[in-house]
Parts: C-alpha cells; structure tokens; sequence
C-alpha cells in the first residue's frame, strides 16, 4: 500500500511527461525498488537488535534518494505535454519543485527521522507529530512565498 501511494503520486504529479517512455520506465523502477528496499527494511527490522534500526532507517533512505537520483538522470530533460499558461510555468519552474522537496523534507520525512533518531532501546510508537508537521511547512511555504514575491 505504502510503495502504491507513492506510485500513485508519481503518476499524477509526473502527468505531464508520461509521453515519454523513460518517464514511465523510471516511475515503474522507483515503484519496483521501493517495494523491494521496503520489504528487505521490514524483514531486518524483525530480526535487528533495536539499537540497529536507526541505521536501517537511515540506509533505507539514502537508498530511496539513489534511486530516485539515478532514475532523474536516466530520464534526463523532457517537456511537458498537453500544459500552457500558469499551470506550464508552475511545472518547468524550479523554485516550485524545490518547493515542493522541501514541503516534504520537513513534514514526513523529517517527523519519521526524528523518532528514529530519538529511538532508544524500548521500542516506543511511532505517533505522527501534526502540529509541528504544520508549523514546519508554514515556515517553508512563507520562506518561498517571500522569495518568489523578492525575486
């Protein structure tokens, strides 16, 4: 379910370029690896000592980045297709892909690496922390909404 989510947000943020083939040969590979480093975290997790998870986490993501970086690469510069307007300059605009990377970086991805960072021995809950997830991506999105008004 995990890996189809993230399947599916690829298909719909990357609509635009799904004419062209590597776009969707790299959306399958990152699907396919996905599953495949997640299920191998999972059945490390089972068996590691505690004190290893922290380290398994944080190889599983640099792995994602990897992969996600090789797959970027192999697909190279492409148009979109089917776009005009506003809705073209927000997709061939950088600072709003970076916009975005960041909006998750410091949401999600910054909640789960804080609990695996502050993991100790006892194997607490993981409780996705809202309020500071918001609080992070006000701060970001006024960060970039004052340098897209400067610039």
């Amino acid at each position: 379910l995990h890996s189809s989510i993230h399947l599916a947000a690829h298909l719909v943020i990357l609509a635009p370029f799904l004419h062209d083939k590597k776009v969707l040969t790299a959306i399958v590979g990152i699907y396919i690896a996905h599953i495949i480093v997640d299920q191998s975290k999972l059945e490390l997790n089972k068996k590691a000592d505690p004190k290893q998870l922290r380290l398994f986490y944080f190889t599983d993501q640099a792995i994602h980045c990897a992969i996600i970086t090789v797959a970027a690469w192999y697909v190279g510069k492409t148009e979109p297709r089917l776009l005009s307007g506003w809705v073209l300059e927000i997709y061939t605009e950088p600072g709003f892909a970076l916009y975005l990377l960041s909006l998750t970086l410091v949401t999600h991805f910054f909640d789960v690496s804080r609990y695996f960072y502050r993991l100790r021995m006892n194997k607490e809950e993981y409780k996705r922390d809202y309020k500071t997830m918001l609080i992070n991506a006000g701060i970001v999105t006024v960060a970039f909404g004052i340098y897209w008004m400067a610039y």
